[in-house]
C-alpha cells in the first residue's frame, strides 16, 4: 500500500509541476523560465531524496508526457508550449536537463548516513 501512494504522489507531483512550469515558464521573460526550471530542480532533488533514482524516472516520464500533452494545439487553436517560440523549446529541453542532471548526482549527496570523522 505504502508503494502505491508514493506512485500516485510522484504520478501528481510530475502532473502538477509540469502544468505550473508550462504556465510560469511564459509570464516573464527570462525569469519565468528561470523558475520553472528552479521548481523542476527542487522537486528532482525532494523527489530523489525521499524515494529514490527510480521514482525520478517516472516523475521524468510524467513530466514529459504532461508537456506534450500541454504543447497541442486545443479545441480553440490555442498552445500553452508553442513550437515556433524558442522559450517553449528552452522549457521543454530544460526540464530534461535538469532532471538528468539530479539522476547523474552521487547517491552519497542524498544519503541519510552521517559522515565518518577522521582520526589524525
Amino acid at each position: 500500500m505504502r508503494a502505491l501512494l508514493r506512485l500516485l504522489g510522484v504520478l501528481l507531483l510530475g502532473l502538477v509541476v509540469g502544468v505550473s512550469g508550462t504556465v510560469l515558464h511564459r509570464s516573464s521573460h527570462p525569469w519565468g523560465l528561470v523558475l520553472a526550471l528552479a521548481l523542476v530542480f527542487t522537486s528532482a532533488v525532494g523527489l530523489r531524496a525521499a524515494v529514490g533514482r527510480a521514482s525520478l524516472l517516472v516523475y521524468l516520464a510524467v513530466l514529459l508526457l504532461t508537456l506534450g500533452v500541454l504543447s497541442q494545439y486545443g479545441p480553440g487553436g490555442d498552445v500553452l508550449v508553442p513550437g515556433a517560440d524558442h522559450w517553449g523549446w528552452y522549457w521543454l529541453g530544460g526540464a530534461v536537463v535538469v532532471v538528468m542532471a539530479v539522476l547523474a548526482l552521487p547517491a552519497r549527496w542524498f544519503s541519510d548516513q552521517p559522515l565518518r570523522r577522521r582520526i589524525a
